[in-house]
């Protein structure tokens, strides 16, 4: 059972062989450190006090969201998986006390699929997603909104660039090209509500745009230019928090007298996804 989710696997080591089974014609340049004075022909308004020059690194940026999952769900089909989309009203299939796979609603008719393991992968709704199937999980699921800003500005560098504001502790920012406008991010507030419910506040925005032009003086963005605020729902330490886990949530549901062969997982991002897919597996007993 999956979610799509908030768009950006490799094992922690994906500097090392991040380029592994790729087209070479697509393969991402390794690092460089450039002078200060290559930093401000790329960005004319970085902040020059004490500026001695910059790391340049290339990374894979997710652009479309929607045409990532449309890409992911047609290797999924392609390797033999059937896809199921837009399922409701899950409950899980037992027999003798074990777990024999899930029912739920698709295309306004109940269905069954049948599995001895199930794989409760819905992000975000992971927590409700856990109580349906499992009455008796109670474990916290708390999770923050994270949110990025489309703005309708030329972009300021030619390439993405790496923010901390003046006097804020916390997370840096990121501000990159994005099709002739420019794209900045991310901010987290604190969240405890329906994941379908996720857009941040007048006030968040204003905080966001406030640290963004503090972060580059010579901005002056304003509300007026955001023309998309794009947002999804993180996993957290504590509830109401926004201190993000740097590591997955795995929950084996029979180590704490559930029901055996139900896993329930949140992942952090996609930079290790693979490695926790391994967890995953481990814990549900199919590695």
């Amino acid at each position: 059972v999956v979610s799509d989710g908030f768009a950006s696997g490799r094992s922690a080591l994906a500097g090392l062989d991040r380029n592994a089974g790729v087209a070479p014609a697509l393969h991402l340049r390794a690092g460089r450190v450039e002078r200060s004075d290559t930093v401000r022909a790329m960005f004319p308004e970085v902040r020059g006090d004490g500026l001695r020059g910059g790391a340049l690194w290339n990374e894979a940026v997710v652009t479309d969201d929607r045409r990532f999952f449309m890409s992911f769900a047609e290797k999924v089909r392609d390797a033999g998986v059937t896809l199921v989309e837009g399922v409701r009203d899950l409950q899980l299939l037992t027999e003798g006390g074990a777990v024999a796979g899930l029912q739920g609603t698709a295309d306004g008719a109940a269905q069954h699929w049948h599995a001895p393991k199930v794989i409760n992968a819905t992000g975000a709704w992971g927590g409700a997603v856990a109580r349906q199937l499992d009455p008796r999980f109670s474990r916290a699921w708390p999770g923050c909104i994270g949110f990025n800003l489309l703005l309708d500005r030329e972009p300021l560098s030619t390439a993405g660039v790496s923010l901390l504001p003046p006097d804020v502790r916390g997370d840096m920012l990121f501000m990159q090209p994005l099709g002739g406008q420019t794209f900045a991010g991310t901010w987290y507030v604190p969240h405890s509500g329906d994941p379908e419910q996720i857009a941040p506040s007048e006030a968040n925005i204003a905080t966001a745009l406030d640290m963004l032009n503090a972060a580059v003086p010579g901005a002056a963005f304003q509300r007026g230019e955001v023309v998309r605020v794009t947002t999804g729902v993180l996993p957290v330490e504590t509830v109401g928090g926004t201190e993000l886990r740097n590591r997955g949530v795995i929950h084996a549901h029979g180590t704490t007298g559930g029901q055996e062969g139900l896993c329930s997982v949140w992942g952090v991002k996609y930079a290790p996804a693979r490695a926790q897919g391994g967890k995953v597996l481990d814990a549900a007993g199919l590695s």
